[in-house]
């Protein structure tokens, strides 16, 4: 087995190389190194770096990245991880079977055609800010999103601060309950279809707009809520002083 400890790669191009049983432990790779093909990275440091193909672990991933085309499945576990610094994931990134515990993804993180599915865990404390961009089918459990942007997303127990819902689908028995925050300009729009959905104690406020034909049914509960040119069918039950206005 190759150990490369504490070593400084400058100016390096790594094409078509394969990296097997190789421990690359606390290494800086910056300086628009080139690392594609299927290297594997543990604990790395990369600084302005272009991983094509690359599978990450564990891996500090900053200064203006572009990560391409780059698959992060089998298991890949980045936790702890820091993206920041315009990190761009893009490209039909795909994150299967992935964990990003405890991960901070902020200052203009993009994660654009990012496909989160078969198991992905987005939870403890995972950040996702500064205009994040979670698009086509992305699926969030447990997270936290600020000012993120949520296209076609799934969302499930997520606390949405400051956040833009265009064309989401909640549905499939999803549970957005145990006060959930909806606040601060939050936008629902836009065809929404909220089904079998459960929304208990939660605080719409700081103009939300709930409008565009949205789509309430199959049991929905409405706990103490305020609703604006909904359409409302299939025993929906609202109660507690809940306001419906323009209907």
């Amino acid at each position: 087995m190759v150990v490369l400890d504490d070593v400084v790669l400058d100016d390096v191009v790594l094409d078509d190389v394969v990296l097997d049983d190789v421990v690359l432990d606390d290494v800086v790779l910056d300086d628009d190194v080139v690392l594609d093909d299927d290297v594997v990275l543990d604990d790395v440091v990369l600084d302005d770096v272009v991983l094509d193909d690359a599978v990450l672990d564990g891996a500090v991933l900053d200064g203006d990245m572009v990560l391409d085309d780059v698959v992060l499945d089998d298991g890949v576990v980045l936790d702890d991880a820091v993206l920041d610094d315009d990190v761009v994931l893009d490209d039909d990134v795909v994150l299967d079977d992935a964990v990003l515990d405890d991960a901070v993804l902020d200052d203009g993180v993009v994660l654009d055609d990012a496909v989160l599915d078969d198991d992905v865990v987005l939870d403890d404390g995972v950040v996702l800010d500064d205009g994040a961009v979670l698009d086509d089918g992305a699926v969030l459990d447990d997270a936290v999103l600020d000012d993120a942007v949520l296209d076609d997303a799934v969302l499930d127990d997520a606390v949405l601060d400051d956040a833009v819902l265009d064309d989401a689908v909640l549905d499939d028995d999803v549970v957005l309950d145990d006060d959930v925050v909806l606040d601060d300009d939050v936008v629902l729009d836009d065809d929404m279809v909220l089904d079998d959905m459960v929304l208990d104690d939660m605080v719409l406020d700081d103009d939300v707009v709930l409008d565009d034909d949205m789509v309430l049914d199959d049991d929905v509960v409405l706990d103490d809520m305020v609703l604006d040119d909904m359409v409302l069918d299939d025993d929906v039950v609202l109660d507690d002083d809940a306001v419906l206005a323009s209907l």
